[in-house]
């Protein structure tokens, strides 16, 4: 039996992400009118460089879109950032049978310790934990969001142990 499941998780611009990027959209904005004060008189190049300006501010603030795809293939998923629909990078790929935890994310499991943190949850709540030993990362803590369905085809290929305690506990 394959399974094959994906979800997209769209990050919501918040805190100093928003923050940041209202910063930039100003600052283009004013070196745009600075452009056209100050080199109008030149007229052509004053245009190329007002279109530069406005090309690259483009593509900086579209750069704050990002989101985060999962793909569950068998026993494999496999995490990828895709930043303003344009570039793609493959942030991590766990093998299922290496989780030692799968729960909610609440206050009393939200510290993640010594072990290293891969942030790829939406604002979208509820967020879920999941503690895995990776090859090259060692002890790892994911932080995601994933819809009923994705949780539904995880449990299928989670060790024996996890799966028996959380389709008892009613977690998931």
């Amino acid at each position: 039996m394959d399974i094959f499941h994906e979800q997209i998780v769209k990050k919501q611009l918040r805190g100093l992400r928003l923050l940041a990027m209202i910063a930039i959209i100003i600052g283009f904005v004013l070196a745009l009118a600075a452009t056209f004060i100050f080199l109008s008189f030149i007229g052509l190049m004053a245009f190329l460089i007002m279109a530069g300006l406005a090309y690259l501010g483009w593509y900086i603030v579209t750069g704050f879109n990002i989101e985060y795809e999962y793909i569950l293939t068998n026993d494999e998923l496999d995490i990828d950032k895709i930043i303003a629909k344009r570039k793609r990078k493959r942030l991590i790929s766990i093998k299922m049978p290496a989780v030692t935890e799968f729960a909610k994310l609440t206050e009393k499991n939200a510290d993640a310790g010594n072990r290293t943190l891969v942030d790829c949850a939406g604002n979208e709540l509820p967020a879920f934990a999941m503690d895995f030993k990776h090859e090259r990362m060692g002890d790892c803590r994911l932080l995601f969001t994933p819809t009923d369905e994705m949780k539904d085809q995880m449990v299928k290929v989670l060790p024996r142990q996890l799966r028996i305690k959380y389709k008892d506990s009613n977690i998931i």
